[in-house]
């Protein structure tokens, strides 16, 4: 881990309990400026529990609170890539959801969009959006992979 990313990811550990005191908020609001300027992305969640907003938020908050031990969230984000995949999630869905969690993150806790803290987040957002879109592609290469061997 580089410096600058341990500096985050400190960040990230020593604000996340104040920061998961206002998740649902944080995750309502994330959907809600997602769905303003995607419509494609909208229309994904159009038969999607209701708690799928909190679910999203609740990995954010976990990733973040042991960014320092991804091994800790393999299985999580392996089951979450499978689904995505199976809802044809695209990558470039990717930073449409991190800019709409930045700004939630920003609106909820009233802070500027260009302070270290939001920073902080959006930057946890975007490894955790890495670690995903790895984790997706591997998996759709193999399947890929054993398509063509199968035939």
């Amino acid at each position: 881990m580089l410096s600058g990313d341990l500096r985050y990811f400190e960040l990230l550990k020593r604000t996340y309990p104040s920061i998961k005191a206002h998740s649902h908020e944080i995750g309502n609001r994330t959907y809600t400026n997602m769905f303003a300027v995607n419509a494609e992305i909208k229309a994904l969640f159009n038969n999607t529990p209701p708690e799928q907003a909190q679910r999203l938020i609740d990995t954010v908050m976990l990733y973040c609170e042991v960014s320092d031990n991804f091994e800790l969230l393999y299985g999580k984000l392996d089951n979450i890539a499978h689904i995505h995949i199976n809802h044809c999630v695209k990558n470039e869905y990717y930073p449409v959801m991190r800019e709409a969690f930045t700004k939630a993150l920003c609106e909820t806790l009233e802070i500027s969009e260009s302070s270290e803290l939001a920073y902080a987040w959006s930057y946890g957002f975007g490894r955790l959006s890495d670690e995903l879109i790895h984790i997706e592609d591997l998996i759709r290469k193999h399947s890929t992979e054993s398509i063509t061997e199968e035939a």
